[in-house]
């Protein structure tokens, strides 16, 4: 998948990566085949 950020940043993230993204971050994900993503919420 990759992830488009606000800003036009483009990351692409594969199979086994992590990815950690900043409170509030907002953004775009373009999926290019299936995936699973598991969510996990940290209070701060």
């Amino acid at each position: 998948m990759t992830l488009h950020g606000p800003d036009g940043a483009a990351k692409d993230v594969g199979p086994g990566e992590l990815l950690v993204l900043p409170l509030g971050w907002e953004g775009e994900w373009t999926i290019h085949e299936k995936t699973r993503k598991l969510y996990i919420l940290h209070p701060v």
